[in-house]
């Protein structure tokens, strides 16, 4: 048990030493872009998927209508 701790403490100082930590970026933590949706399997491969970015296509058209102050009658 002693020696998983020692271990574990001498990763940690590893990890907190290492100058090139923040540059690590992965597609998980980068922000979306409009053309993951497209590419991403997460939002193709399942109707959910599809709907989230229906869902989210609508919303940011209704935002950018609401910002430009243009009405839309239904």
């Amino acid at each position: 048990m002693a020696f998983r701790k020692w271990r574990y403490r001498q990763f940690i100082k590893q990890l907190w030493g290492d100058p090139k930590r923040f540059d690590y970026s992965d597609q998980a933590i980068a922000e979306i872009g409009h053309k993951d949706f497209e590419t991403l399997e997460l939002y193709t491969a399942t109707r959910g998927g599809k709907e989230a970015v229906a869902t989210y296509r609508k919303m940011e058209s209704l935002k950018q209508k609401a910002r430009s102050g243009t009405t839309a009658c239904a």
